[in-house]
């Protein structure tokens, strides 16, 4: 074969060569979608493709805040409802919660304030049908609802037996010492409930400090009031006697809650 027919031969191959890239260039051009195929082809592609393109890319997050809003919402550990039955409870004026507040955000608030000035800085929320509810910490307290003194007030041990005189310390010594305790539960919300006929123990009334937010997520403290809500003082007082006893809850003859809330200094911190 002359070197007229090896030239003939290789300007074929590089003909056929190049016709296989520009087909392999037209099948890849086809799968990039227009948008992208478009800038390719200008160099980056134009400033309104470039807009619409970053307020697609915003959508998503825009929509991630609004799902984290509803997490938020969902997420809240609810406090057991309906609520195990108390040892005695009552329904607050609106007056003393409600006072100067729009939202239950600024009822939170007014609440906590309250709370921490009596030495309640512990505290937690949870949901409730309506709104929320906050439990205050396991405190010992006298039968009467008025709190023990420091450091006796938030140990769950119990107190030593008190003696002043011969007779009284004869008692001490053949009678087994004896404990009160107590947890306040505040539920402010728009619903009537009922207590179911459960009774909870001194542990778990307890762990309610441990289980709920530190503070309300804003998607509820922002709900606004109305006439329709209230707040709900639920007391749940417990009795232990002697070291090996179990802590009895809702104690025979113990005071209305009223009366605990007065002896806390809860009534009057609100306003009442």
């Amino acid at each position: 074969m002359n070197a007229k027919s090896w030239s003939a031969i290789a300007v074929c191959f590089l003909i056929s060569a190049c016709g296989a890239k520009q087909e392999e260039a037209a099948d890849v051009s086809a799968d990039v979608p227009p948008a992208a195929s478009d800038g390719a082809a200008g160099g980056g592609g134009s400033v309104d493709d470039a807009g619409a393109a970053a307020g697609d890319a915003a959508a998503p997050a825009d929509d991630a805040g609004a799902a984290a809003d509803d997490a938020a919402e969902f997420e809240m550990p609810w406090f057991p409802w309906p609520p195990p039955t108390p040892t005695t409870q009552t329904v607050l004026a609106r007056s003393l919660l409600m006072r100067n507040s729009s939202t239950l955000g600024e009822v939170a608030i007014r609440l906590t304030t309250a709370l921490d000035g009596l030495g309640y800085s512990e505290h937690s929320f949870y949901a409730a049908p309506g709104g929320f509810a906050l439990a205050t910490r396991l405190e010992q307290i006298e039968f009467d609802g008025t709190p023990k003194g420091e450091p006796l007030r938030w140990s769950a041990e119990l107190p030593p037996k008190e003696y002043f005189s011969l007779g009284s310390l004869i008692d001490a010594l053949f009678s087994a010492p004896e404990g009160h305790y107590r947890v306040i539960v505040f539920v402010v919300n728009d619903q009537p409930f009922t207590t179911s006929a459960r009774n909870v123990t001194q542990a778990e009334a307890g762990a309610w400090l441990q289980g709920g937010m530190n503070r309300l997520p804003d998607l509820i403290a922002a709900v606004p009031l109305d006439d329709g809500y209230v707040g709900t003082a639920l007391i749940y007082q417990f009795r232990r006697v002697g070291q090996a006893g179990a802590a009895a809850a809702n104690p025979d003859g113990a005071e209305p809650a009223i009366r605990h809330l007065e002896r806390s200094g809860i009534l009057a911190a609100l306003g009442g």
